[in-house]
């Protein structure tokens, strides 16, 4: 993280316990994912006091809300209703989205609206990835 200061980072937390290792490095991340769980345990309540420069957290809320900082505004969407067929995968899918807007130009909340759209598709899918999913049908 140190070497690459100069280069976006991603990361996603993963886990509680694999969240931890970013403790001391939230300067060096450019977007940091967690769902609400991960945020809080390793940052506490006030998760998104350790990212008010040129970094952002994401925290995913399940099937509530997606919260996400620019600099120390905060901004709330919500996520849309899904039948959904499986939830395993859809984290990922979030982020996965989310990182092809930003690398692609476009702004953190466009890149959240992607993101959307790339964990709703995914929700559609059997497995932990949606085979119909292109790029067409998230632009």
């Amino acid at each position: 993280l140190n070497k690459y200061q100069d280069k976006t980072i991603f990361i996603d937390a993963i886990s509680t316990e694999k969240g931890k290792k970013v403790i001391g490095f939230e300067n060096c991340i450019s977007y940091l994912k967690c769902n609400r769980l991960e945020a809080e345990t390793i940052f506490g309540n006030n998760y998104f006091e350790k990212f008010q420069n040129n970094n952002s957290l994401i925290v995913t809320n399940g099937s509530e809300s997606i919260e996400y900082n620019l600099g120390k505004d905060i901004y709330t969407v919500s996520v849309d209703k899904v039948e959904a067929v499986n939830s395993i995968g859809c984290g990922d899918a979030f982020f996965s989205g989310f990182i092809f807007a930003i690398i692609n130009g476009m702004s953190e909340k466009e890149a959240i609206e992607i993101g959307k759209k790339v964990a709703n598709i995914t929700l559609l899918a059997e497995g932990a990835v949606n085979k119909e999913l292109t790029k067409e049908k998230i632009l």
